[in-house]
């Protein structure tokens, strides 16, 4: 490798490898000392020594929590009144199953390979779709898993689904990535997935497959490009996808799907190969805040990001606690004038990444004895703070606003992370399936005139009652228009139970506590964007959109008035659609001008 790569290499590859060792042979769980003298020294910034973790943390009340104790269990007190207006009931199918859950057509339709689809096709309308409603929901998910042993490892495809004048046309086409080229092009992948490593027939192969991984992390030269989680509308009507890599981001044109070019970060030399696929656009429309990572003994790099010409500032630097292990984080929190990163007690073990091993979580460990930290960055460049609180993991969030001297981030909370087991294929696709994790919708809250170091409580469930939504909230959303300021209503992906993955919808009220559900038996659904009404004053004053699997394994797009949380209509589709993550609305005068 110093042959191949020179001298500029030199201290990546050692880091790179004394990690590795360091976490297979040569230090005790727990003590990197020697390794810290390696990494010239860093120091560990945040929460120290474990035996540190059992101090009591005073919540706004005055009662004390103990960090290694479960961060909260909802008190659950069933109404007396009748449930929300369409809150299903669970009863049985003729077959013996709960009509909770998902049939093998559904999850058959899920996971199939699909094919591209570049001809949009008319499809059937049932119902009243709204005539106001002309745009494009273009949605990014897997849309080949053969060999893949994780949801979030297909190869990514765009949906779209098109309304005009009440009409309603779908098309679908794959990214077109390196992953995907040498895939179409060998029959075999060229990188490792999030949770599928490469495929070995021998120890040779093996071998080959873990040096091709260091020098990855070494030159920035081979790190995956699937871009299969998101897809971010941007100012001159086109859109980027994007997954947690830095060489992921690809520019589409929404109105045929076709791929144009791959993104490259310009301005400030932003390290590192990873980062989210949740950048926050600011409330200027022209502006993105997200932040890459470089391990190991990295950190997070916390950039501004022009959305036209896709130059880059760095705002802020945060050392992993830990240089070995960086914790894994998938989205961040906006508030108006903060980024909110919730570093929970998950963390990439190197040498699993590395060599495909198996670990309680993927290739990651979980380590609540650490709790978790919460990092407040302001915009505007000046000094960040970093505080503790108790273990918890969460993948998505909501929203953020600023109120009475305080931050608050709405997010979907989980106890520990078993969600990113419970999106195993394995697991999604058994019938019916172990239950999936549970998780509830909360509110982190952080005083601005705290010290950085000191501990602030955990979040704070939103509800006294998280049957309502089956206790599963995920895939958060409010009304765009709304983003960093304050909401009322949260729209999320909920259960109807028993189920093993997100089955239904729930709109959420944070003023009252109370959700009500959208569910259609033995079919299941994703993520839900909100659009409003042209000149709507009420916030709820719209539709939601969602992309639905239906329990005979064909999909539609389905309308719901935000305000009823009625069915006003939907456009079913031939075919079944791949499992979506997330989408966008771009309304007409955005996307393609079809007559």
């Amino acid at each position: 490798l110093k042959k191949s790569f020179g001298n500029k290499y030199n201290k990546r590859l050692l880091c790179v490898f004394q990690t590795m060792y360091a976490q297979t042979t040569c230090f005790p769980q727990g003590n990197v000392h020697s390794l810290q003298s390696t990494l010239n020294k860093q120091r560990m910034t945040g929460l120290g020594h474990p035996s540190a973790m059992t101090s009591t943390l005073k919540s706004s009340g005055g009662a004390g929590r103990r960090l290694d104790q479960r961060p909260f269990q909802p008190h659950i007190t069933r109404a007396a009144a009748p449930p929300a207006q369409g809150e299903p009931s669970v009863s049985t199918s003729s077959r013996g199953n709960p009509v909770s859950t998902i049939t093998q057509e559904a999850r058959r339709s899920l996971f199939s390979k699909a094919v591209d689809r570049e001809e949009e096709e008319a499809v059937e309308v049932r119902g009243q779709i709204p005539e106001w409603l002309n745009g494009s929901l273009v949605t990014n998910g897997g849309g080949n898993y053969d060999g893949m042993l994780h949801l979030f490892d297909g190869l990514a495809m765009l949906t779209k689904i098109r309304v005009s004048n009440g009409r309603v046309f779908a098309s679908q086409k794959y990214v077109d990535t390196e992953q995907y080229r040498h895939v179409q092009q060998t029959g075999r992948r060229k990188f490792g997935e999030f949770g599928t490593p490469l495929p070995a027939s021998n120890p040779l192969e093996q071998a080959m497959n873990i040096v091709k991984t260091v020098t990855g992390l070494v030159t920035h030269s081979s790190v995956i490009d699937n871009s299969s989680v998101n897809v971010i509308p941007l100012p001159d009507g086109k859109m980027f996808t994007s997954t947690e890599t830095i060489a992921s981001l690809y520019k589409i044109d929404p109105s045929n799907l076709a791929t144009l070019e791959q993104v490259k970060l310009r301005g400030d030399d932003i390290p590192g190969d990873l980062t989210t696929a949740h950048p926050k656009l600011l409330r200027d429309g022209r502006t993105f805040v997200n932040f890459s990572r470089s391990i190991p003994a990295g950190g997070f790099h916390v950039f501004k990001q022009d959305a036209r010409t896709m130059e880059c500032k760095e705002i802020a630097f945060i050392r992993d606690q830990d240089p070995t292990a960086p914790a894994w984080v998938h989205d961040m929190g906006y508030s108006g004038n903060h980024i909110v990163i919730c570093e929970t007690p998950l963390f990439f073990n190197l040498n699993a990444l590395v060599t495909g091993e198996k670990r309680e979580y993927i290739f990651m460990d979980w380590k609540p004895q650490l709790g978790s930290r919460i990092h407040l960055v302001p915009l505007d460049g000046s000094a960040h703070k970093t505080f503790k609180t108790a273990p918890f993991f969460v993948f998505h969030i909501a929203n953020g606003f600023e109120e009475d001297g305080q931050v608050h981030v709405d997010l979907g909370y989980y106890d520990n992370p078993q969600g990113v087991n419970d999106l195993t294929l394995a697991a999604m696709k058994e019938f019916p399936g172990k239950e999936y994790a549970k998780s509830y919708l909360s509110r982190l809250s952080i005083p601005l005139s705290a010290p950085t170091g000191s501990s602030i409580p955990p979040p704070r469930p939103l509800s006294s009652q998280p049957e309502q939504y089956g206790e599963l909230c995920d895939f958060t959303v409010v009304n765009s228009q709304l983003r960093g300021r304050k909401h009322r209503y949260v729209y999320a992906l909920a259960g109807v139970r028993p189920t093993n993955f997100g089955n239904a919808l729930a709109k959420h009220d944070t003023l009252t506590g109370q959700a009500q559900m959208w569910h259609e038996p033995g079919g299941t659904t994703g993520e839900c964007v909100f659009v409003p009404r042209p000149g709507a004053q009420a916030e709820d004053d719209g539709v939601v959109l969602v992309q639905h699997m239906g329990a005979d394994g064909r999909s539609s797009l389905v309308v719901i008035d935000a305000q009823s949380w009625q069915e006003l209509g939907r456009a079913r589709l031939p075919y079944g659609l791949p499992y979506r993550f997330h989408g966008a609305f771009m309304p007409e005068k955005q996307s393609d001008e079809h007559s």
